[in-house]
């Protein structure tokens, strides 16, 4: 967030100024939060450095067997996430929009190891989370 408002209120306008900024900000200026200083639809997009496949996990002891379930269930799943501009926030949103799959997703967790640490102490049922990032998370 601060990258992102300084390149857009701080910096100079002259080609010299990058910013590897976090594609899921552009959500916090959906959701209108106050902190964001910047118009997402001003930046220039150059490329990534990577692609990155997102997922959402929920415990094996949770009602919730299969997407169809979560399609189909009269309470949907608790996600945690840290914020709105999280992969937990946006995926399990995206999953809603796509599929119509429905999550009450929590946000205010400080960060992704606090998001697994409220998944096993069953606060919540899953996280989103990309497969880079779950890939280290059980090792």
């Amino acid at each position: 967030m601060i990258a992102a408002n300084y390149v857009y209120k701080v910096a100079k306008p002259d080609g010299l100024t990058l910013g590897g900024i976090r594609s899921g900000l552009y959500f916090d200026q959906l959701v209108g939060r106050k902190e964001v200083q910047f118009d997402w639809r001003k930046f220039t997009w150059l490329g990534t450095p990577t692609q990155v496949e997102q997922l959402v996990y929920i415990r094996a002891n949770s009602p919730y067997k299969s997407i169809h379930d979560v399609r189909k269930a009269a309470v949907p799943p608790k996600c945690g996430a840290s914020g709105t501009a999280s992969t937990g926030y946006y995926t399990a949103n995206l999953l809603e929009e796509t599929i119509g799959a429905k999550f009450i997703t929590l946000t205010g967790y400080k960060d992704g190891p606090e998001v697994e640490l409220a998944v096993e102490r069953e606060e919540v049922h899953c996280r989103g989370i990309s497969v880079e990032t779950c890939s280290g998370v059980n090792r």
